[in-house]
């Protein structure tokens, strides 16, 4: 017969929309599914709380716990099925210094890793890094290109960058040239003094478009992309069929020096592009023309063009 640390964790919509608030994720069914995840790999369900969050009730007197994370109060199932219901998600209480100091963390006296080390970035965050900063598909490991890309510039601000519409928060981790990367902060959880909320880069929705409109925020190099140019011809025709914006090369293609960011194409075109947030209607300066095609489809492609 299963124990009833066994039995399987039902999340009500009341517990997932908690998860959501505490954790910055984007909605109930990203919280639901995240919440199975961390708690059937770190839960465990117990009648006795850590200090941290000593005095919270359940219905049943029993909580699954995810050290130094949350808490989810557990009721038992009407109909007697042997499972648990979530009523609720409670996160861990934003931490004081460890050094002895009673005050609060102050991130505008720290900078780089200092900062970092203070926060939790929340999956919500990672997220965003991983749709529109280039960041791996796996979370954890998107997590800590982020901290990487970041570290050597980061420092905490009390208003986001001219740039950023983004909602209010406590303070704004700003990042990268011209201030690049904003993330607003909130009192934390997980064991960290601070909550990433989400991540947002200045030139996010650039990585959201369709080959169209990325066109349409082009300009090509005048001097090594003449419009007359075969080159310039290819790369305006590529952008007919396919065009993606990516903040990695592609690795058959050679690195340019003054490359942010990389536009892909299907067939083994690629450009890389220079960002230049100041002109506003076309941001993104073609510079080159990485062409990897097979031979013969290079050659055949000069011949209907002589």
């Amino acid at each position: 017969m299963t124990g009833i640390s066994e039995w399987p964790i039902v999340v009500t919509n009341r517990c997932a929309d908690a998860c959501a608030e505490a954790f910055g994720l984007a909605g109930r069914e990203q919280a639901r599914a995240w919440l199975h995840t961390v708690v059937s790999e770190n839960g465990e369900v117990t009648d006795r709380l850590p200090v941290p969050v000593a005095g919270r009730r359940s219905p049943s007197g029993y909580f699954v716990v995810v050290e130094d994370m949350l808490v989810l109060p557990l009721a038992a199932d009407r109909d007697g099925h042997a499972q648990w219901i979530a009523t609720n998600c409670v996160a861990f209480p934003r931490p004081h210094r460890r050094d002895g100091d009673t005050g609060q963390v102050d991130p505008f006296r720290l900078t780089g890793w200092d900062l970092l080390n203070q926060v939790n970035v929340l999956p919500h965050a990672v997220e965003r890094f991983q749709q529109r900063g280039g960041g791996h598909p796996a979370a954890e490991r998107a997590r800590q290109e982020l901290l990487d890309m970041i570290a050597p510039t980061v420092r905490a601000a009390r208003r986001p960058p001219a740039w950023c519409g983004t909602r209010p928060a406590d303070f704004y981790l700003v990042a990268g040239t011209g201030d690049e990367f904003c993330l607003p902060c909130r009192p934390g959880s997980g064991g960290r003094a601070f909550d990433v909320i989400t991540c947002i880069h200045r030139a996010g929705n650039l990585f959201t478009l369709n080959p169209t409109q990325l066109a349409g925020r082009c300009q090509l190099d005048p001097t090594a992309l003449p419009p007359d140019s075969r080159e310039a011809r290819l790369i305006t025709g590529a952008f007919h069929f396919s065009g993606r914006l990516s903040w990695h090369k592609p690795r058959w293609a050679t690195s340019h020096a003054e490359a942010k960011w990389w536009i892909v194409f299907h067939n083994r075109l690629a450009v890389p592009v220079a960002w230049q947030p100041e002109v506003e209607a076309t941001p993104l300066l073609i510079l080159d023309l990485a062409d990897h095609r097979p031979l013969l489809i290079r050659l055949l492609s000069r011949l209907r063009r002589s």
